[in-house]
């Protein structure tokens, strides 16, 4: 009964660990498919940083994912949390990344490896 009790309190260890919710992606290079394909990359890189280029100038960024949200964070004070959504292994779609009107509805940007 011990055993059985032992083995029982290790599986549900094992399983209700929180994993690190910035695992969810790959690293590498994600291109935008829609609305504009190829407008922006985004390469997630090792130590949750990762680089938005747009239009040839890279922006270098911290980012923790959590739950539906991801923070983008960088060195001069900047901070922001997106809205993001991974749909599979190799495919996101992120809240637009580029200036909009306020009271315009929220689009996305689609990413795929």
């Amino acid at each position: 009964m011990k055993n059985f009790l032992f083995v029982l309190v290790l599986f549900f260890s094992l399983f209700s660990c929180n994993q690190d919710e910035n695992n969810i992606l790959d690293n590498g290079t994600y291109s935008e498919v829609t609305p504009v394909a190829g407008r922006t990359q985004i390469n997630f890189k090792s130590n949750n940083s990762l680089v938005i280029i747009k239009s040839e100038n890279p922006d270098e960024f911290n980012y923790k994912i959590n739950g539906n949200s991801i923070n983008l964070s960088n060195n001069s004070g900047f901070t922001k949390d997106f809205e993001f959504v991974k749909i599979n292994e190799n495919e996101f779609k992120i809240e637009n990344l580029y200036p909009s009107i306020p009271e315009s509805p929220k689009t996305y940007i689609n990413f795929k490896k």
